[in-house]
């Protein structure tokens, strides 16, 4: 009897030893994820500071480049200017040059036919 009371207190004492080691290891786990915790939030405000310092950067500075790099000089301006007016000098030449084709083909063949009105009627 006296050597089952003696394994009965060595087993609660084994297992008192491991709930300690238990408890012990959830104590530095949780310390653990505590300090993790408060480096990830340091970490992110630091990251929400840098997104809008990027975002301020985006809004201002990229856009007044943008605005700067598709600005036309007024010296390109007069040059795309003069460019589309001598296209459409051009096509208004084109156009006028096809109605005098067309109306010198009209009167070829208006003159044709009396012509040949009057072969028919000298035969």
């Amino acid at each position: 009897l006296v050597a089952f009371c003696v394994d009965q207190a060595r087993a609660q004492l084994e297992e008192a030893e491991t709930k300690q080691k238990a408890t012990s290891a959830l104590k530095e786990v949780e310390a653990s994820v505590a300090s993790y915790e408060a480096t990830l939030k340091a970490a992110m405000d630091v990251q929400d500071e840098k997104q809008k310092d990027l975002d301020g950067f985006v809004e201002t500075t990229m856009k007044g480049f943008t605005n700067l790099k598709e600005r036309v000089s007024v010296k390109r301006q007069k040059e795309l200017a003069a460019e589309a007016k001598a296209k459409a000098i051009e096509a208004d030449a084109e156009a006028k040059a096809a109605a005098a084709a067309a109306e010198g083909a009209e009167g070829a063949a208006e003159d044709a036919e009396p012509r040949e009105v009057a072969v028919l009627a000298g035969a």
